[in-house]
């Protein structure tokens, strides 16, 4: 989906994009791992969302289907990352 998305999108949006997995993988992580969304968590989640607006400016122009591929990519690499925690706690459960 990467790929796609930077053939056929300028690489400021797809970076933009690209750089909500952070944003995704706590979302991800509050919801299927039951983990805290603490004060901080909750702003630096707000503030990263607010920076790709800015930079990807949505409203002025129409959102192209590359960029939803994108997106969907990112959602899927930051799933990589909860998933991957979640199987370290299990090991970590059943070995200790």
């Amino acid at each position: 989906g990467w790929l796609y998305g930077v053939a056929l999108l300028p690489l400021a949006e797809v970076f933009a994009i690209e750089f909500t997995a952070p944003i995704w993988t706590a979302i991800l992580a509050t919801i299927l791992l039951k983990e805290q969304l603490t004060r901080y968590r909750t702003a630096s989640i707000l503030i990263g969302f607010i920076g790709v607006l800015i930079i990807l400016r949505p409203g002025l122009q129409i959102i192209q289907p590359a960029a939803l591929v994108v997106l969907f990519a990112t959602l899927c690499f930051s799933s990589t990352y909860v998933f991957i925690r979640f199987i370290i706690s299990q090991c970590r459960l059943q070995s200790g």
